[in-house]
């Protein structure tokens, strides 16, 4: 993750739920580095249902001081992605570049994460990407549409990225309807 993060404004935060998979000294060594988007990672103890139930997120953003319906996930399972929406959460990204998943099922996997199962309305990821430097670009373009006025109360999940921001993305981006763009 550290390699991934880059400069933020102050006031800036992202929430990421992990289940044990980081050490504290990474965890510690992310928040001390000066100007990068701090990190909130919450462990098993620290809410009480597991995924697909909305706890996790729900305690991320009560914990950041901010409506779910702002907030963005970044998810690699379905549990979490039904997680998210079950929180309301205001964007569900997916990620598909993660170790744990095998080349040759990334894009099953990919399109599990877009259908929703697990979610009690139905709603998946917006879009999955492979790789994880995406996720800013993806972050921003969705705080610079809510600065703008442009994403407004309604259904979580209804924001549509531009086409622009998608082909400036790297990777394999996988978007509704089955579409896989492959942008170098």
């Amino acid at each position: 993750m550290a390699a991934a993060a880059e400069k933020c404004d102050p006031g800036d935060s992202v929430a990421v739920e992990d289940s044990g998979a980081l050490g504290s000294e990474m965890c510690q060594g992310q928040a001390q580095q000066p100007n990068l988007t701090p990190l909130l990672l919450l462990y098993p103890p620290h809410f009480y249902s597991f995924k697909p139930a909305p706890d996790v997120y729900l305690k991320a953003a009560a914990a950041e001081k901010c409506d779910p319906g702002n907030c963005v996930a970044v998810e690699d399972s379905g549990s979490g992605v039904g997680s998210a929406a079950n929180a309301g959460m205001g964007l569900i990204l997916g990620y598909v570049g993660a170790s744990h998943i095998q080349a040759n099922k990334k894009e099953s996997h990919a399109k599990m994460l877009m259908a929703g199962e697990k979610s009690e309305d139905g709603r998946g990821a917006v879009l999955v990407v492979e790789e994880f430097r995406d996720v800013a670009t993806l972050i921003n373009a969705f705080k610079a549409a809510r600065a703008k006025g442009e994403v407004k109360g309604g259904k979580p999940g209804a924001f549509v990225f531009s086409e622009e921001v998608i082909e400036g993305l790297k990777g394999r981006v996988w978007l509704p309807e089955g579409k896989v763009l492959v942008n170098n």
